[in-house]
C-alpha cells in the first residue's frame, strides 16, 4: 500500500525548478533503497553488531546519510534553477557537490567521499547534458527470475562414505 503511494512520485527532469515535494519523495525512494543496501551490507558483512541496539543506531546513520544526500541534491538543483533562471548541467554538478558535502559531514572520510563526489558530479552533469540534447533513457525492464533452493534436510545419498578404506592397516 505504501509502495503504491510512492510509485506515483517521479523525478521528472523536464520540470526543473518546480514541484519540490514530488521530487524530494521521488529521490527519497532511491535514497531509501541505497540506505537499505548499504546498511544491510555494513551490519551483516562488514561489521556485524553484537546487539540490536547498536545495529539500529548504525543502520539509522545510513538512512540519515542517504536521505540527507538525496534531499540536498534535490533542494540545491531546485534553488539553482530558480535563482539562475536556466536549466543546464551546472545545476546538477553543484547539486551533486552539495550532496557530497552532506555525506562528508556525516561520514568524514575525506579522500574517498571527495573522489566519489567528484566523479558523481561529472557524471550528473554529463547525464543532464545528454538529457538536454534529446537523449531518452531506457525504461527499466522487469525480468522475472526464479532460483531453486533445496531446503530438504535429508542426507544426500550420492555423497555417502563407502564401507571400505583405501588404506591398508
Amino acid at each position: 500500500m505504501f509502495g503504491e503511494f510512492l510509485r506515483q512520485f517521479k523525478y521528472d527532469h523536464t520540470t526543473e525548478g518546480k514541484e519540490p515535494f514530488q521530487k524530494l519523495l521521488a529521490l527519497g525512494k532511491y535514497g531509501y533503497i541505497g540506505a537499505v543496501v548499504s546498511a544491510s551490507y555494513d551490519l551483516c558483512v562488514a561489521r556485524p553488531t553484537p546487539n540490536r541496539i547498536e545495529g539500529f543506531i548504525r543502520g539509522g546513520k545510513h538512512f540519515l546519510v542517504w536521505i540527507g544526500a538525496t534531499s540536498a541534491f534535490t533542494l540545491a538543483v531546485l534553488a539553482l534553477t530558480n535563482i539562475r533562471k536556466k536549466d543546464d548541467p551546472w545545476n546538477y554538478f553543484y547539486g551533486t557537490l552539495a550532496a557530497g558535502g552532506v555525506v562528508y559531514s556525516l561520514i568524514p572520510k575525506g579522500g574517498t567521499v571527495g573522489l566519489i563526489t567528484g566523479y558523481a558530479a561529472l557524471g550528473a552533469a554529463l547525464y543532464k547534458y545528454q538529457l538536454l540534447q534529446g537523449y531518452k533513457p531506457e525504461k527499466l525492464k522487469y525480468v522475472h527470475t526464479s532460483m531453486a533452493f533445496n531446503f530438504d534436510k535429508s542426507p544426500d545419498v550420492r555423497y555417502t562414505k563407502p564401507d571400505y578404506s583405501f588404506y591398508v592397516k
